[in-house]
């Protein structure tokens, strides 16, 4: 048979069948089979299925009546899979598809995994698949076959637009509004008026607003793995306003008093703004804590090659709050919050190579450190 990318030659469904029963496998591969969570299958050299889990049998069972010598992209109706008389990955469009290839590669004695798009017809309803592929040899007695599990990841991936495109609309509105305020605040409200004050807060909303939008960006790109450092020359005195001022400027916070002090201003590299984010988050998380008599203390500890910040509020944790303190999604201020001690965490150990750590007691309050290198390029 011809074909435009892979080998098209089948097994007959005599010789399938006489694979399958040859599989015999065992009851630890079966139930290893049946609790993976994915759609699992194992294939033969020509790329037909000779073993279907229990998942897969149920997703397929609109489509046919058993996947015994299919290919993949014919179980799940991919509407490339019929073009062709060699059907699944004989087409030419075949070449671009991230499960025929993985499958190729575990051919070939390498384990492979690759996303794979797939557009199929169920009946008269289309239907669209994103999918995660992965692929292993496996040697069965004496013949060469491939194990394969498929992950369906739409949901995922839906997600990631939804999300990019949900904070880049909303960006651009915040920043929209934030100019327009700016210009009120400088340009057209005289200072001391009634209007002033009403355009000064809404800058100063929408100044956190962006802030916190780009925050979550940022947790976002670097739990994805696609967060880029860009270091600079940073001058300590100048970094811990820059730190201080937003938690100030914020109306929806407690305006306790925050003293900051340093023991010599020095200028060092590092990510200036994920170092800001960091230290952000830790005076923002001791103000929420604090009352508006208490006092938040920030403190810049320089020392050879590294500086030990520091975030001090006089209260103290719950044995409770300590063991769960860095985990994501936890929070003591209710339930769809816990991102801000996880985000220090993630960014100031995993990208800055620094170190975050706690002390917590009734007589000294709670304090938050991050000890951080002078270079991390």
């Amino acid at each position: 048979m011809e074909t435009q990318f892979a080998p098209a030659e089948r097994l007959s469904q005599d010789e399938v069948r006489s694979q399958n029963k040859k599989l015999q496998l065992s009851g630890l591969i079966k139930a290893i089979a049946e609790a993976t969570g994915t759609y699992f299958m194992i294939l033969n050299r020509q790329r037909q299925i000779i073993y279907a889990n229990k998942e897969l049998l149920d997703l397929i069972q609109s489509t046919c009546e058993h996947p015994l010598g299919l290919r993949p992209g014919e179980v799940f109706g991919c509407v490339n899979s019929n073009k062709t008389e060699g059907g699944c990955g004989t087409h030419e469009f075949c070449r671009e598809c991230g499960a025929v290839n993985a499958i190729l590669e575990a051919l070939e004695g390498k384990p492979s995994k690759k996303e794979c798009r797939i557009t199929s017809m169920h009946g008269d309803q289309l239907v669209a698949y994103d999918l995660s592929v992965k692929a292993y040899p496996f040697n069965f007695d004496n013949i060469n076959n491939i194990l394969v599990s498929i992950l369906d990841i739409s949901d995922k991936k839906r997600r990631e637009i939804l999300e990019r495109t949900f904070f880049h609309d909303v960006l651009n509105s915040a920043a929209g509004l934030h100019g327009a305020s700016f210009l009120m605040v400088r340009k057209y409200c005289p200072e001391g008026s009634e209007m002033f004050e009403k355009a000064n807060t809404i800058y100063s909303s929408t100044n956190s607003l962006i802030e916190e939008i780009k925050t979550q960006q940022i947790i976002m790109a670097a739990e994805n793995h696609e967060l880029q450092l860009h270091g600079s020359m940073i001058e300590l005195s100048n970094l811990l306003n820059e730190a201080v001022e937003p938690v100030k400027n914020n109306q929806g916070l407690t305006q306790c008093r925050i003293v900051t002090s340093y023991s010599t201003d020095t200028s060092f590299i590092s990510d200036a703004s994920l170092l800001r984010r960091v230290l952000i988050n830790m005076i923002k998380n001791a103000v929420e804590e604090s009352s508006p008599e208490d006092h938040v203390t920030v403190k810049a500890v320089v020392d050879k090659d590294k500086i030990l910040f520091s975030v001090n509020n006089p209260k103290h944790m719950d044995e409770s709050v300590k063991r769960q303190i860095f985990q994501r999604s936890f929070s003591t201020k209710g339930k769809c919050r816990g991102i801000g001690t996880y985000s220090m965490k993630l960014l100031g150990e995993n990208y800055l190579k620094g170190k975050i750590w706690f002390e917590s007691s009734e007589s000294s309050g709670t304090t938050f450190y991050f000890e951080l290198p002078v270079s991390f390029m």
